[in-house]
């Protein structure tokens, strides 16, 4: 089930569900609200997980972990480290210099993004236009492709300089371990992307440095959820409360953020769960100081962005990006 293109089957009572479209989904009523007395250790959940939970006074959904754009670089690199924005950013890798779908091994000018997703890009510009202004919002403003304001715009275009337009716009999932492999400069991906990097000793993580000089830190946010289709079954509801809690405890989600050895670097949204893995894996050491040195928030969409993302909304706002 495929919850960013349709409302949930009957026969799904319990899902994940990207915190985005938790207001489409609350206000279309195909999912059910929460007491928070339900919660089981609610007070363990990092706050802004929590909060971007809440439509209209009401929880709907008990977050389980969440992710963030992130700057990846090496650790000697100092010039990056000290970006303070994206403008910073852009001046030290400029626009790229090659052609073709992938950068060959050995430039280090250029920046490997992915920006193939159209709901990614419509977040993209989103979180620029913010930035810009300073205030965040749970219901940002999807206004016309025609209508979109052009610095904000210019700021994502500066990715796609950064990274060229071919290697930008395609779905390369060998990016990040390309880049831990010595291609490229920088990367920009999530957390969980660290699962196929090599020699991550060597690798440094920052926030994707802002727009502007604005202190606007978003992350991305998953949720389990009931089915409202459970609304008038009191013994499933009670069943499927007791499966949210669940998946969303720390024990469960310790054990899915890792296999043997292998740490998938999910960002958990409990600080109980980063307590435990940063014993064994160092990044998430780093992973918590991401949100311990930020004023995170959860990327929010109002409730009308799921019908109009669905629409042909998203691919103009692309073009418009790429043009």
């Amino acid at each position: 089930y495929n919850s960013y293109k349709k409302g949930p089957p009957d026969s799904v009572d319990v899902f994940v569900l990207d915190a985005l479209y938790i207001s489409a989904f609350a206000e279309k009523q195909w999912i059910l609200p929460i007491d928070q007395a339900e919660i089981q250790k609610a007070a363990d959940i990092l706050p802004h997980a929590l909060e971007g939970c809440l439509y209209q006074g009401q929880y709907f959904g008990i977050p389980q972990f969440g992710c963030a754009n992130i700057l990846y670089y090496r650790k000697a690199d100092t010039a990056i480290a000290n970006c303070t924005n994206l403008q910073t950013l852009y001046d030290l890798l400029g626009d790229a210099n090659y052609t073709g779908p992938f950068p060959p091994k050995g430039l280090d000018s250029f920046l490997l993004v992915d920006l193939s997703s159209g709901t990614s890009d419509v977040c993209w510009y989103l979180e620029a236009a913010m930035d810009r202004s300073g205030v965040y919002s749970t219901h940002p403003k999807l206004v016309s492709p025609d209508s979109l304001d052009p610095e904000a715009l210019d700021n994502v275009k500066k990715l796609v300089a950064m990274g060229g337009k071919t290697q930008s716009r395609e779905w390369l999932p060998e990016r990040a371990a390309a880049f831990s492999t010595d291609v490229g400069r920088s990367y920009i991906g999530f957390t969980e992307n660290m699962s196929t990097m090599e020699a991550l000793d060597n690798i440094a993580i920052k926030l994707v440095p802002s727009y502007t000089q604005s202190d606007l830190d978003l992350f991305f946010m998953d949720a389990a959820v009931i089915n409202a289709t459970l609304k008038n079954n009191p013994e499933k509801k009670k069943l499927a409360m007791a499966l949210i809690n669940l998946i969303a405890s720390t024990a469960h989600m310790a054990q899915s953020c890792q296999n043997g050895d292998q740490a998938f670097y999910y960002m958990p949204a409990r600080k109980s769960i980063f307590e435990q893995l940063d014993q064994k894996y160092p990044t998430y050491k780093a992973m918590w100081q991401l949100i311990e040195t930020s004023e995170p928030k959860t990327f929010r969409l109002g409730p009308e962005a799921f019908d109009q993302l669905n629409s042909d909304y998203k691919d103009q706002v692309e073009a418009r990006i790429f043009e």
